[in-house]
């Protein structure tokens, strides 16, 4: 099967899909990257709205869960900014360090949810 990468400047550093283009199953990339886009907003806004409740358990919740779902896509700067946003929640509660932090992790999110949207349209045509 051919590889399926399809790299560009706006992708670099952003996350890195190579675990799932070695599979070399197309469906299944497509598959996990519509999951992830399915999930990631909802998990972010309810991290947003628990952070403007001040419910730091709730914060770090989700911060976990999407440090997870970043890490299938090996979006390293996503993934140590959920990191840090668990830590300093559960060190240190509601601060202006974890707010900026949980605004640069939904940035760093819509970034790269732009850019696999671009990808699976990309892939999306290659197999049709």
């Amino acid at each position: 099967m051919q590889n399926l990468k399809m790299r560009s400047a706006a992708t670099a550093g952003l996350y890195d899909l190579t675990m799932l283009e070695e599979m070399d199953d197309h469906e299944y990339v497509l598959e996990v990257l519509a999951a992830l886009l399915h999930e990631m907003p909802g998990d972010f806004e309810e991290m947003q709205l628990a952070l403007l409740a001040g419910n730091t358990d709730i914060v770090c919740k989700k911060a976990h869960k999407l440090k997870s779902s970043a890490g299938v896509i090996q979006a390293e700067k996503l993934t140590m900014l959920l990191g840090d946003i668990e830590a300093i929640g559960k060190k240190r509660g509601i601060c202006d360090e974890l707010i900026s932090l949980v605004e640069n992790a939904a940035r760093e999110s819509n970034h790269i949810e732009k850019s696999l949207k671009i990808y699976m349209e990309g892939l999306n045509k290659k197999i049709a």
